[in-house]
């Protein structure tokens, strides 16, 4: 072949490499053993928010996008047009490539539209910020989709900072200045990072912080901490919720549920330990349930128990030495 007609067709070439490698991903996914969830499809409504954490699942496994018990959840939320609203919590791709947006975006198909991403450690690339701005203007931004004040913001832990920037700052304090003025009941509060976690606030007890997430222990602060005095004072529910949890070996909880005074701290996740996605319907008298989707049951989110000291602090110790160890030799 001449070079010159070599150069005509390379670019095609690399285009169905590209395609067929997409192919064989999403066979992968549709071809997975769908075990779908006993929580009924009549409790589905516009006023849902389904919020999931960590959806490209497992450390170990190969899935660019999201996994195969999520997948084959999406891809029954898309055979009964579920009317809500997705968010995803963070890490919803193993690298935030274009491969992988290209797999996301085919893997949800119609539910893109009402489907809105916080930004994740996995997903902070600048394919995938591009990705957002182009859907939703900027990372910090209100979910139009939901009948409730929700608000995703954005902080990136692997620039040794889980503050949220000026621009941020100000945007939450519109936020905060809105909330009195508004009839909602509730208002939600979207990270990545579980962030309460990492606050030097005499507001929070210790208990509220002692969640073994993905991290173990960030070691930041968060000036998020900064507006709970505000929170406490708004006449309403306050919901933070996270999604860097559930993922860490059989080491890390699976969700946490904790709650102080009228703010809520959530953070569920899906990874090694489990296929865990939190259902919230407004028109249930504010209801959560978990499903599992690894084998189809369903609870209702309840508060968790207080940990024994010795569980709590024997765990994160062990948890301390293994990252520090990893981080020096692997």
């Amino acid at each position: 072949m001449h070079k010159k007609n070599l150069i005509l067709v390379a670019p095609l070439i690399g285009s169905i490499i590209f395609l067929l490698t997409l192919a064989l991903h999403l066979s992968e996914y549709q071809s997975a053993d769908c075990r779908l969830s006993n929580f009924e499809d009549k409790y589905y409504s516009d006023e849902t928010t389904i919020f999931i954490g960590h959806g490209y699942g497992s450390h170990n496994d190969s899935n660019l996008a999201l996994n195969k018990d999520l997948n084959c959840y999406i891809q029954h939320l898309k055979e009964i047009n579920y009317p809500g609203t997705i968010v995803f919590l963070g890490d919803y791709v193993r690298e935030g490539n274009e491969e992988s947006i290209s797999l996301i975006t085919e893997q949800l198909g119609a539910l893109l539209s009402s489907s809105y991403f916080v930004i994740g450690n996995h997903d902070n690339s600048p394919e995938m910020i591009n990705f957002i701005i182009d859907n939703f203007e900027t990372l910090d931004y209100k979910i139009v989709g939901s009948t409730i004040p929700m608000y995703s913001f954005y902080t990136y832990y692997q620039t040794k900072n889980l503050d949220i920037g000026d621009v941020e700052s100000s945007f939450f304090s519109d936020v905060l200045s809105q909330q009195n003025k508004l009839n909602s009941k509730n208002l939600f509060l979207l990270f990545h990072e579980l962030v309460w976690t990492s606050c030097d606030s005499t507001l929070i007890d210790n208990e509220i912080q002692n969640v073994l997430h993905n991290y173990v222990e960030y070691q930041y602060s968060s000036n998020i901490c900064n507006y709970y005095e505000d929170l406490l004072s708004l006449e309403k529910e306050v919901y933070f919720i996270g999604g860097d949890i559930g993922a860490t070996g059989g080491l890390s909880q699976n969700y946490t549920y904790k709650k102080n005074k009228n703010i809520n701290f959530i953070g569920i996740g899906m990874g090694e330990n489990g296929r865990n996605v939190l259902v919230f319907n407004q028109n249930k008298s504010n209801t959560f349930n978990i499903i599992n989707l690894a084998d189809g049951s369903t609870k209702e989110l309840i508060l968790d128990g207080i940990y024994e000291d010795f569980k709590y602090y024997y765990k994160k110790y062990f948890l301390k030495v293994f990252f520090k160890i990893k981080d020096t030799f692997l």
